[in-house]
């Protein structure tokens, strides 16, 4: 069976995945920052958050636990994108 889901980010500093009844599935929560941007991440399993924390969170999509943190930016992270067919 295939679930369709919304993925939004918030000013309240996190990110919530949602079915199109309305129903809250997971809150994603986590930085000092609003979250700018959410996506889904390169497998079924991840979810992506940028920050004006100025750190990339990925997040496992089933239990809400932020799995891994990346940093290196001067400033708020304000955009997104997951590419699963390019290899840097």
């Amino acid at each position: 069976m295939v679930f369709l889901v919304i993925l939004s980010s918030s000013g309240d500093q996190t990110a919530c995945l949602w079915q199109t009844d309305g129903t809250l599935v997971n809150q994603y929560v986590g930085g000092s920052g609003y979250m700018s941007d959410a996506i889904f991440g390169l497998t079924e399993d991840e979810i992506i958050t940028a920050s004006a924390d100025k750190f990339v969170r990925i997040w496992c999509s089933g239990n809400a636990k932020e799995t891994a943190r990346l940093g290196g930016h001067f400033g708020g992270v304000s955009r997104l994108l997951a590419d699963r067919k390019s290899v840097v």
